[in-house]
């Protein structure tokens, strides 16, 4: 009888998930014209003109709460996939 071994690189599997999550925003102003506008932990800022107070909005439409219990999205991958070199400095 032949014992055949196969031998494979170990390798730390990654899970990459993704949420569909949306928030929608009211504002008076046509942002295209604006000086500046943007989104923050989900506040809409709005500088009509350039100088002006900056002006907050919040959403109508909150994905706020979300619970994050189940991903929209998975796929079980590598670190190579994720790019976990560029992550792993932060988290030690």
């Amino acid at each position: 009888m032949n014992n055949n071994t196969m031998t494979t690189e170990l390798k730390n599997n990654c899970v990459s998930v993704s949420y569909n999550l949306q928030s929608d925003f009211r504002c008076p102003y046509d942002l295209t014209k604006v000086h500046s506008w943007g989104i923050k932990w989900n506040t809409l800022y709005v500088e009509v003109k350039k100088g002006d107070d900056v002006e907050e909005f919040e959403p109508f439409n909150d994905c706020g709460g979300y619970d994050f219990k189940r991903p929209d999205y998975d796929d079980i991958c590598d670190e190579d996939d994720v790019k976990y070199d560029e992550y792993k400095e932060d988290m030690e």
